[in-house]
């Protein structure tokens, strides 16, 4: 049986290995050195700053990859922190910002997309598809 990850435990996720976040912070730096070159910032010299911070992560990553233990420790607690923040704004954004508006709308136009009170005059709340949908040995194995 497949155990299901906590999201809100840290700790049931696990830690990236050191050589893949090198190599990812060394990408990451490389674009970022490239980006003044590209687009004229004034501060030239700062694409020399990028390119030697990707060069040592790059390094360390291929050579030496436990030196990047506590960076990658570091930086995996910091995408968590950003979860918990960022997470329930975005979907708060989402929930009143597309949902809310929409839902008032259908209201406002007198439409029930589900009938929220019982009916007792109904058999059944199923509804009968035309055409008929899919046949159910179609359905055995859903998950």
């Amino acid at each position: 049986m497949q155990k299901f990850k906590n999201y809100h435990d840290p700790d049931s996720f696990p830690l990236p290995s050191e050589r893949s976040f090198g190599l990812t912070f060394l990408f990451i730096f490389l674009i970022l050195g490239v980006w003044p070159l590209l687009f004229g910032n004034r501060v030239r010299d700062l694409h020399a700053v990028f390119w030697g911070i990707g060069g040592l992560c790059g390094l360390f990553g291929l050579a030496f990859p436990k030196a990047l233990y506590y960076p990658n420790i570091a930086w995996f607690k910091f995408g968590m922190l950003l979860h918990k923040i960022v997470n329930p704004i975005v979907m708060g954004v989402i929930f009143y910002g597309v949902i809310t508006p929409y839902a008032l709308f259908i209201r406002g136009i007198g439409k029930k997309i589900m009938p929220l009170e019982p009916d007792k005059q109904v058999d059944t709340y199923w509804t009968n598809r035309n055409p008929p949908g899919p046949k159910p040995d179609t359905m055995k194995y859903q998950f």
